[in-house]
Formats: structure tokens, C-alpha cells, sequence
């Protein structure tokens, strides 16, 4: 609750827009928070086909660091930093350069506090859209970071794995998606041991 009040006053100081979503887990009878997932939209933190952040994009990655910096005391949590690219441009290049923004983010939380053995990243390309494809402003909320903090690293497997049937992303393919859906050869799924 303290890190989505933080990042909600980040989103409100930086004029960005920060989506939270509580991860919770069934533990007998009851539902346990084991996670947070904030979707950070950076029309202001990378430059069109840039993995480097902007003046602007370090200043607003430092101060989600300390937000997020203040649920990894314990040891065993970790924090997974996910890059989104749109749908322009091949596939290829655009799962390299989500790669490079979400390597850039963790090396930023990295020199805020967190420790390098609790950061993971990805890149998953244009492979995940929240938004159409077909239009800019959809294009524009695709262009995103992802940070997924979790209480241990067994969590973070089990995200990893359900990631990947997202109804929510799904819902969203647009035509090129679609086409590029059946003629790629998967995608190579990030795994835990791919650390920032």
C-alpha cells in the first residue's frame, strides 16, 4: 500500500502515467498480497528508438527506485524489470531494444539502493500490448516499463510462466500482431537467471 501511494505521487509530481495492480496469492482460505506490478508509461523516459533514458526519464526512474527501494529490505524479494516496445519496426530489433530499456531501468535502481542479486530483466518487444496497435495513442501506452516486485524468486517463476498467456495482452493484438504471431519463432522467455 505505501509503495502504490508512492508511485501514485511520483505519477501525479512527474505528470506520467503509473498503473499499480496488487499480486496476490490463495494461501488456505485467505488471499495474501506477494506482489505489486507497476505499468510506467515512457513517453517521457526514452526517446523514440532510444534504449537511453532522457534527463527527464533518470529523474523519474530515481524516484520510482526509492518507492520501490522501501519493500526490499527483506532479502528474499526481488524486482523484475519488464521493457515494452509498440508494434513498429520488426520484431527482432524491437525485442532487443526493450531488452536494452529494461537493462538500463535496473541498472538505474541499482545505483539507487537495490541490490544487483535481487534485480531480474526483460525484454519482451511488442509481444505484450496493453492497447491497439493501430492507433498512436495505443502505440504510445505500448511503449512502456514494467516493475514487478514479489516476495522471493519462486513467485517470480511462477509470473514469468503466466505471463505468457495473458488474457489482457491478448486482447489487444492488432493485424500486424497477428500476422507476426504466426510467422515468428517463439520467443525466448526470460528467466530468472538473467539478472541486470
Amino acid at each position: 500500500q505505501n509503495r502504490e501511494q508512492a508511485l501514485a505521487k511520483i505519477a501525479q509530481e512527474e505528470k506520467i502515467r503509473i498503473s499499480t495492480q496488487a499480486l496476490k496469492a490463495q494461501q488456505n482460505s485467505k488471499q495474501d498480497q506477494v506482489g505489486i506490478v507497476a505499468q510506467v508509461e515512457d513517453g517521457t523516459m526514452f526517446n523514440v528508438d532510444s534504449a537511453e533514458l532522457t534527463s527527464s526519464g533518470l529523474r523519474q526512474v530515481q524516484k520510482i527506485a526509492a518507492a520501490m527501494k522501501g519493500g526490499q529490505q527483506d532479502n528474499s524479494a526481488v524486482l523484475l524489470v519488464v521493457g515494452h516496445t509498440d508494434a513498429s519496426g520488426n520484431a527482432g530489433y524491437n525485442q532487443q531494444l526493450s531488452e536494452a530499456r529494461a537493462h538500463n531501468v535496473g541498472l538505474v535502481l541499482e545505483q539507487s539502493g537495490i541490490k544487483a542479486s535481487q534485480l531480474y530483466f526483460q525484454g519482451v518487444g511488442s509481444s505484450r500490448p496493453l492497447a491497439d496497435n493501430d492507433s498512436a495513442s495505443g502505440r504510445a501506452q505500448n511503449r512502456r516499463v514494467e516493475i514487478v516486485a514479489l516476495a522471493n524468486e519462486s513467485l517470480l517463476r511462477q509470473r514469468l510462466a503466466q505471463e505468457s498467456n495473458n488474457p489482457l495482452y491478448l486482447q489487444h493484438s492488432s493485424a500486424v500482431d497477428s500476422r507476426l504471431a504466426r510467422t515468428e519463432t517463439p520467443r525466448k522467455k526470460a528467466h530468472p537467471e538473467n539478472k541486470a
